[in-house]
């Protein structure tokens, strides 16, 4: 079996060193590159399915820009038999429609019984090019995969896949297939010393859109079929705080707390009112006020 993983190479910040407030304070060494979790999830499950048939042949391919080597260079020491690197710089200006067009230009004649991709890439959040590559490819595409069997003598490959409120689903499904599969599944070995020494000497298969021939399909930005406009962040929301009556103690509120009774209490109304008179009748006024609504009060002089 011939199977198929496109990853892709995300950049992890770990850290925020810089002093520029106008970079978030952000420095260049405040990014680590990784591998997509989802879809090192899917290079795990391509390697277990190999352990089990030693005859699969499984090939990664990487749409992106110099930066994707690390990627593909950790997969060629996790195990994989050859990697695919379709450089280009400008992946920003692609959306996902357009990168699933590149990806199905170069994987449409090679004959995959199965292609992996990762739920999502933790950088954008679409969650589209798996199935915009299933479109284009005219194959079936089955999602939130949990769990992958390795293919029954007739070629069949049952999945298990995640629905609603924890239930799952046994699908069987003819080859030739696309999975997209969450990142939770399994946990991606992490490839020894001598694996990442060995891999980086490897010679990578590097191709550029001149490369690729798509029948009359235009590549790049000129596919997009969508645009984002506006980035925002999301609404700051009120939250209710559990009030409690201020003469209790420490222990009491903890107690009330434990028993659930610190459930949040309705804002008092606002009032608008004010206080008027000579200032010895406002501060008697004000003291009855705050006593009735639980606030005691000491003078310093007493």
């Amino acid at each position: 079996m011939k199977i198929l993983i496109c990853m892709k190479t995300v950049r992890f910040l770990h850290a925020q060193t810089g002093s520029d407030p106008k970079q978030l304070n952000i420095a260049p060494g405040d990014y680590v590159e990784m591998i997509n979790p989802s879809d090192a999830a899917a290079i795990e499950a391509a390697l277990r399915i190999k352990e089990q048939n030693p005859a699969t042949e499984i090939s990664i391919v990487s749409l992106g820009g110099a930066s994707a080597e690390t990627g593909l260079r950790r997969a060629l020491a996790m195990g994989a038999d050859r990697v695919n690197h379709i450089l280009y710089d400008d992946c920003a200006a692609l959306d996902s429609w357009a990168s699933a067009a590149i990806l199905a230009a170069w994987a449409q004649h090679k004959d995959f019984q199965l292609i992996l991709c990762g739920r999502e890439a933790i950088d954008s959040n679409a969650g589209l090019v798996g199935p915009y590559l299933a479109a284009q490819l005219a194959i079936p595409h089955v999602s939130q995969i949990i769990n992958i069997a390795a293919p029954d003598s007739a070629g069949k490959i049952t999945v298990e896949r995640r629905l609603d409120r924890g239930d799952r689903e046994t699908v069987e499904c003819s080859a030739p297939v696309l999975l997209t599969v969450e990142d939770g599944i399994n946990l991606p070995r992490i490839p020894g010393l001598a694996a990442m020494l060995q891999a980086g000497k490897r010679r990578l298969n590097t191709l550029g859109l001149a490369d690729l021939t798509s029948a009359g399909a235009s590549l790049g930005p000129a596919a997009n079929r969508s645009e984002i406009i506006r980035l925002s962040r999301p609404k700051a929301k009120r939250r209710a705080v559990a009030q409690f009556n201020p003469v209790l103690s420490a222990a009491e509120r903890a107690k009330l707390m434990m028993k659930g009774g610190g459930a949040p209490a309705p804002r008092p109304a606002k009032s608008d009112a004010l206080l008027e008179g000579h200032s010895e009748e406002v501060l008697l006024e004000l003291e009855r006020l705050l006593q009735a609504s639980g606030v005691g009060l000491k003078s310093r002089y007493s």
